[in-house]
């Protein structure tokens, strides 16, 4: 049965040619029909062809890529496969495709399963007007790009949804990850303070049960170290608890002019008690006299007593530790000399790195969680400086530090 009305046949010509942005699969199994149909089409769309259901399967199945149609125009009368059956194969190939059927029968059951199973965009009676179709063919393609624009949005935003999902997760996962931090570095850094505290309080116990009194000066120097323990616990708590530091990640400094020289001796000073305990010589070979520079005198404080308090863990009985300091080319030098087991090779590699694991192990049963130095490295890149290992020649190791006397 011919598409068309023919006493209203014309051709329609489009008085505008645009790109061709639509391709159209027809499928006919009257020639004359489907050579109709593409003539009407092909001035605005790219037009496959199929004389019957199955060619059109397979001339679908084919194609590199399937979804280049858009729509499909279908008799429902053929042979092998009626025009329902094959837009109901080829929605598992080409899904979001439109599609027209044609027929020259009025069949409601058939309209009824084409709707229900298929999709159809239309079903259009044969004969009908050629201004019919063309407005049918634009309505279709005009409802496929509005699925296709809507199909581009969700899937976009569903990527922006996967990526705000993995930048959280990211997010709390480092949040997670510098708080875990956070947590293990001030207690390193608590602990040793803690312990000092916990040794003179054990110290006076056992005086009072001996009946063995300090003197006067020996409680005012035992309080004077609790006072400054006290002190320097709440600087280092105040400054990891900072909100900065757990954002960023990053230490915050605090810059003040200090006295460098008098700064090494309190350290060093506060470092004889537990140097004794273990029978270690504590040498001080600091100047008296004052050298102001600018630093921040908490973190410069931490990194000098962990470098006096590792020598201290790590020598033996009778080992000694020497503090020295040099100024050349406007740069301090501080090195801490000590003649305990030195370092090998292979822990040099990750001397400064995070939890680092080192073949010596503590004299006096200490704790090393493995993160004092990769703390005094981050504070002395902070303060333009350079921290490094070398070996004692006399054996040992020895530990330098460089600030710069500049303020900038």
């Amino acid at each position: 049965m011919s598409v068309f009305n023919n006493k209203k046949l014309s051709v329609i010509e489009s008085k505008n040619r645009t790109e061709k942005k639509h391709t159209i699969l027809i499928v006919d199994d009257e020639e004359y029909n489907l050579k109709t149909l593409s003539s009407l089409l092909s001035e605005q769309y790219n037009i496959l062809e199929a004389n019957d259901g199955q060619s059109a399967l397979d001339l679908i199945k084919s194609l590199d890529d399937p979804s280049i149609i858009h729509l499909i125009i279908s008799d429902q009368r053929m042979p092998n496969l009626t025009g329902v059956e094959l837009l109901e194969q080829s929605q598992t190939i080409i899904p979001h495709a439109k599609s027209i059927i044609l027929t020259g029968f009025s069949d409601v059951d058939i309209i009824i399963q084409a709707i229900n199973q298929c999709c159809i965009f239309k079903f259009m009676l044969k004969p009908f007007e050629q201004y019919d179709l063309l407005l049918t063919v634009q309505r279709a393609l005009e409802a496929y790009n509005l699925e296709a624009k809507n199909i581009a949005l969700m899937r976009k935003l569903l990527s922006l949804n996967n990526s705000l999902e993995k930048e959280v997760k990211e997010k709390n996962a480092l949040l997670e990850k510098q708080y875990t931090t956070l947590v293990t570095i001030a207690s390193h850094d608590l602990r040793k303070p803690l312990m000092l505290v916990q040794d003179i309080i054990e110290t006076i116990q056992q005086g009072i049960t001996n009946n063995s009194i300090q003197s006067i000066e020996d409680i005012q120097e035992d309080l004077t170290l609790i006072a400054d323990s006290n002190s320097y616990m709440s600087d280092i708590t105040e400054n990891y608890l900072d909100t900065q530091i757990i954002t960023t990640g990053h230490l915050k400094l605090i810059i003040k002019e200090t006295d460098i020289h008098k700064l090494i001796n309190d350290v060093i000073k506060y470092n004889h008690a537990n140097a004794q305990r273990k029978k270690i010589t504590l040498h001080n070979n600091v100047d008296n006299t004052p050298l102001l520079i600018q630093i921040d005198k908490t973190r410069i404080s931490q990194v000098l007593d962990n470098l006096i308090g590792n020598a201290i863990k790590f020598c033996s009985a009778e080992n000694n530790i020497l503090v020295n300091t040099q100024v050349k080319d406007q740069l301090l030098k501080i090195s801490i000399t000590d003649t305990g087991p030195g370092i090998s090779e292979q822990d040099k590699q990750k001397l400064f790195t995070k939890f680092a694991k080192l073949s010596n192990k503590p004299t006096g049963n200490e704790v090393s969680l493995g993160l004092g130095l990769y703390i005094c490295k981050q504070i002395m890149e902070l303060h333009k400086g350079t921290i490094h290992a070398t070996d004692n020649p006399e054996g040992g190791s020895i530990f330098t530090l460089t600030l710069p006397l500049s303020s900038s």
